[in-house]
């Protein structure tokens, strides 16, 4: 009952807390006047206050007169746009000139191939090719009045996300090639362009811009506009022949980069090239917006599926007009450089008049392009039709590092394959390199004469043994190590894909391999007492007044490079010019085409394991010269004419005795802080033969010749019914007996196969080894006691005469032949320790004695 009284109570208590509250003044109506005047005058002056800090004048002056002041720049720099705009626009050249070594003219550089057309007769016959270049250089160009700022603004905002934007019409361009001077980077040269843009379209229209455009985009090095370039690459006469679309599509592409998009280069230039010619044939020739779609979808799919298809040269009439008369490879390697070092484009060679004195010996280079054009390689029919085999040489003077020569093969022309720079695999020439330098130069007290298994370091190097040099590669440098030394020291990067084999690496199989250039590079720090000379062809280069033209920097090389990086010990780089010295001079090995009468000649073959290219990479005292022979790619494929190393060295040895007929050294000099490696005492060679006394089984191995010297012993191996080696004894030369030859008493003439190594207790004297096949002569009739069978293999070396008393079982046991590990007798093998106390040498190689 208490409860309803409680409520009641609290409902009291809120009734009148809200009658107090209705009773109260409203604070807004009782506030006095002073205090809203007190608050209206706070207002007043925060507004004078912001009004004291902020000058309307001086605030419209801020934004004004950078517009103004760029608007007086503006005028300025259109004010000294040239006022040649309105001239014919076919440009006369001033094209630089090439000298030689001692200063005299060889010929013109930047001059191009270039055959004008009417834009008329190319709309009669290939109208496709003009409306294609529109679409993809310049898509608004039938709209604007030589300036696309939409395409500008387009352009700025992609540059701003990362994107590369083009945003140069086609007018702009012919403005800033055929009509402009300077190529710098520059809101001035903008300006031109933007202003001689539209000065080009008010003087020539559209029409006229257009074919100049046509007549003088670049190609490549020689190869100036469309129809230079039709001819070029496809063989057609653009007047007279239509293009396919798949070729409209890649006269198109090519310009982009006409190095990166090479339809006549290697492999990744061809398939760039095809991938931005599909491009243009899905994207751009079916694109209807602003201008009609040239093709259909069906005919771009059609076209896609096609491979790049090039005019074959011995079918192409139009090629003899590309070809230079004589230096082209070495030229096109001359504008590499100046593009690379000086900053020199094609455009600039053509139009500024440089003078550029280079490296070149002309006699030489010229001896090399006649050699090549008259050498009869193997797989050349004998009626002297071709087969797929081409060649490059090149050589330099190992003492400054001036490039003299380079051939690119039979017939070079200009835009094609430069193969004097083009990567291939470089098979067993890169050992040296790769793995006997390392070996020398992580090995101090490593020599010519060192043991490598039973084998001498030096004829380790001659034999080119894949197996010993990866051991030598994994084991003794390891991979990491070796793989470093070879980009450090020589310069030679690998692909990512070659990481994946040492084997690869040590036997030259690479993804990409080195071109001739890199190779005589890198073995030019051989004769250099371990300093690598860096090879390049430009001398000099001045410009149109005299002025001396500077390299870029980091691109300056010193005249005889007196401060080229030491990056091999003196005392490696002599000992490696010994071994590769012997290399050529051995009669019986493949290198010894290499030889000069009259000159030392140090070098090393190469072979791919496929056997379709061939190298020798070699260097006399003066110069440094690689050769290599190889199956040209055509039609996409890759001949496979066998080569083989002998008779690319013969084709070195035969060019290079032309080439150092003048030079005053003869053999190489021996570095002052370098000892002669000294040969180590050396076994003296022996013959073997076997015997039998009387009627006793036992063979008796007779050692003819030979060291009896107590420090020596002789190691006696039978070839088993198996093909396996069996140790049969162990001693000195006249002790020697195989008591458990499997020998027939009833044959006349029974063979047997044995393997006599004779060893030092020096372990650094190499040891001897001879093997033969012999035979025994028919024994007397043996003795009734001695009719039990003999077994073929020596009981266990390790029982004494009291546990040889066995029972029959047992016995037969020991007449089964025990089998041995060894590898048995293939070359570059590793034979394993057979059972018994005494631990055999492991030979790597077996060879036969010499006299």
């Amino acid at each position: 009952m208490k409860k309803p009284k409680i409520l009641a109570t609290i409902k009291q208590v809120q009734t009148r807390k809200l009658a107090t509250h209705a009773s109260l003044p409203s604070r807004s109506k009782h506030l006095s006047r002073s205090k809203r005047k007190e608050k209206h005058s706070d207002g007043s002056r925060s507004k004078q206050k912001w009004k004291k800090y902020v000058n309307w004048k001086i605030l419209l002056a801020l934004i004004c007169l950078p517009i103004l002041s760029g608007s007086i720049y503006l005028s300025y720099l259109i004010s000294k746009v040239p006022e040649n705009a309105n001239a014919e626009l076919q440009k006369p050249d001033s094209p630089s000139t090439l000298a030689d070594r001692n200063g005299n003219t060889i010929t013109k550089i930047g001059t191009q191939k270039i055959e004008p057309v009417k834009l008329d007769d190319l709309m009669k016959v290939n109208p496709k090719l003009p409306a294609t270049l529109i679409k993809v250089e310049d898509q608004r160009f039938w709209k604007h009045d030589g300036v696309d700022f939409w395409g500008l603004t387009r352009a700025v905002f992609d540059n701003l996300k990362g994107r590369s934007g083009g945003g140069g019409t086609i007018p702009m361009q012919v403005a800033r090639n055929m009509v402009l001077d300077t190529k710098q980077k520059t809101l001035q040269r903008k300006v031109n362009e933007i202003v001689s843009a539209q000065k080009l379209i008010d003087t020539h229209k559209h029409e006229g811009v257009l074919e100049a455009y046509l007549n003088y985009i670049d190609f490549g090095p020689t190869i100036q506009g469309v129809q230079a370039a039709s001819k070029f690459y496809f063989g057609k006469d653009l007047i007279k022949t239509p293009l396919t679309d798949e070729e409209v599509a890649l006269l198109v592409a090519i310009p982009n980069n006409p190095t990166r998009l090479n339809p006549k280069g290697n492999e990744e230039q061809k398939t760039n090239a095809k991938e931005r010619r599909d491009w243009i044939l899905q994207k751009k020739m079916t694109n209807s917006e602003d201008t009609p779609a040239v093709i259909s979808m069906k005919e771009a799919e059609i076209a896609t599926e096609k491979p790049l298809q090039i005019a074959k040269d011995e079918q192409n009439t139009f090629l003899n007009e590309f070809k230079i008369k004589s230096h082209g490879a070495y030229i096109d390697l001359v504008r590499t450089e100046l593009k690379e070092r000086y900053g020199i484009t094609k455009e600039d060679l053509r139009t500024n008049a440089y003078e550029i004195k280079i490296a070149i010996d002309p006699e030489i280079d010229k001896t090399i392009e006649n050699e090549i054009k008259n050498t009869h390689f193997e797989g050349d029919s004998k009626t002297g039709t071709s087969s797929d085999l081409n060649s490059s040489f090149m050589v330099m003077d190992r003492n400054t590092g001036h490039i003299l020569a380079l051939s690119s093969g039979k017939d070079y022309i200009p835009g094609g394959l430069n193969w004097g720079v083009t990567k291939q695999q470089p098979g067993s020439s890169i050992m040296p390199l790769a793995v006997y330098s390392p070996y020398l130069e992580f090995h101090k007290d490593t020599n010519e004469y060192t043991p490598v298994g039973t084998t001498p370091l030096a004829e380790v190097v001659a034999n080119s043994s894949g197996y010993v040099a990866t051991r030598l590669f994994e084991n003794e440098i390891t991979v990491n190590r070796g793989v470093k030394f070879l980009q450090d020291t020589f310069q030679l990067s690998l692909e990512k894909k070659d990481l994946e084999s040492p084997s690869a690496i040590v036997t030259g199989d690479l993804f990409k391999g080195y071109s001739p250039v890199q190779m005589a590079q890198a073995y030019s720090v051989f004769p250099n007492n371990g300093k690598l000379m860096k090879v390049y062809t430009i001398l000099e280069v001045k410009d149109n007044k005299q002025n001396k033209i500077e390299p870029l920097p980091n691109q300056e090389i010193e005249p005889n490079q007196s401060n080229a990086h030491q990056v091999l010990s003196t005392k490696t780089s002599y000992y490696m010019t010994r071994m590769l010295k012997g290399v050529v001079e051995n009669p019986k090995g493949p290198d010894k085409g290499a030889k000069i009468p009259g000159f030392e000649v140090a070098g090393k073959t190469g072979t791919t394991p496929n056997k379709r290219s061939g190298w020798f990479v070699g260097f006399t005292p003066d110069y440094v010269a690689s050769a290599v022979v190889f199956n040209e790619p055509k039609d996409g494929k890759q001949g496979d004419t066998k080569v083989t190393g002998d008779s690319v060295a013969e084709m070195w040895g035969k060019i290079m005795a032309k080439v150092v007929k003048n030079s005053d050294k003869h053999r190489f000099e021996k570095p002052a802080d370098v000892p002669e490696p000294i040969a180590p005492m050396k076994l003296q060679n022996f013959d073997i033969s076997i015997s039998s006394e009387g009627t006793s089984r036992e063979i008796k191995i007779n050692i003819i010749g030979g060291s009896r010297d107590s420090n020596v012993t002789y190691r006696v191996e039978r070839v088993d019914s198996k093909g396996k080696y069996l140790l049969v004894t162990e001693g000195a030369a006249d002790s020697l007996k195989d008591t458990f030859a499997p020998v027939d008493p009833n044959s006349s003439n029974q063979k047997f196969t044995y393997k006599i190594i004779a060893k030092s207790k020096d372990t650094s004297v190499i040891p001897v080894v001879v093997e033969k096949e012999l035979t025994l002569q028919k024994l007397k009739a043996p003795s009734p006691e001695r009719e039990k069978k003999q077994p073929d293999s020596p009981p266990d070396q390790n029982t004494s005469k009291s546990d040889n008393k066995k029972t029959d079982s047992e016995d037969e046991d020991e007449n089964q032949e025990k089998p041995n590990p060894g590898n048995g007798h293939q070359e570059g093998s590793e034979e394993m320790e057979p059972t018994g106390p005494k631990k055999p040498i492991n030979p790597t190689h077996s060879t036969n004695p010499t006299n």
